[in-house]
């Protein structure tokens, strides 16, 4: 639940960055992820529904979110079928990127290898997926599907070039990696300083 609980924080940060413009990022857009990431879902279900934000967001943008609530309350069915309505929309490549970026980790989490295996196609062939975005999701798949161990080494000696949000996603890969190697005290040490590095001020 532990590892699940940061793989979703990655995935709104991803999100709120790739999704929403930035000459969209006002208030109402402030009140919508601060409600997700208080867990408030009561008053997201409110405002998401209010004429204002219908007016101010697109609907793929207020169906991203609606998704993203859904990853955070972890209503496995509801994510599902959000998952699945997306198939059903005609997307650019963008936001495909966007939708095959969330159900691959997602999934990742949920070691359901099948739709993991769906999305990181789906991410892989897209026109948008950068080179980087390749490398990080095809190690995400080693590490996290394969149980690969490989790049222990060399992650680590490139920790301390990292910083922030990056710092974090390296080290919660590290800490998979040093479990697939079977030492528990090192995984269990890296990955509470992912979530450290995921939520700093809580360190203070």
């Amino acid at each position: 639940m532990f590892e699940l609980w940061i793989i979703l924080v990655i995935l709104i940060l991803f999100a709120l960055s790739i999704v929403i413009p930035k000459r969209l990022r006002s208030r109402l857009a402030g009140e919508l992820s601060s409600c997700l990431m208080t867990r408030d879902f009561d008053r997201f279900d409110r405002l998401i529904e209010k004429r204002s934000v219908q007016f101010v967001f697109d609907p793929f943008n207020i169906d991203f979110m609606k998704l993203n609530a859904a990853l955070v309350k972890q209503d496995p069915a509801e994510i599902d079928r959000r998952f699945a309505d997306f198939d059903q929309c005609r997307l650019n490549d963008k936001q495909k990127e966007a939708v095959y970026y969330n159900a691959f980790y997602y999934y990742v989490a949920r070691s359901d290898i099948a739709k993991v295996r769906l999305y990181g196609n789906r991410l892989l062939n897209l026109a948008t997926c950068s080179e980087a975005l390749k490398a990080e999701t095809q190690k995400y798949y080693a590490v996290m599907i394969d149980h690969s161990y490989a790049d222990l080494d060399e992650d680590l000696a490139k920790l301390d070039q990292l910083e922030g949000e990056e710092k974090a996603k390296a080290e919660f890969l590290i800490s998979k990696m040093f479990e697939n190697k079977g030492d528990s005290q090192q995984a269990k040490l890296y990955l509470d300083r992912s979530l450290t590095h995921l939520h700093p001020q809580t360190s203070k």
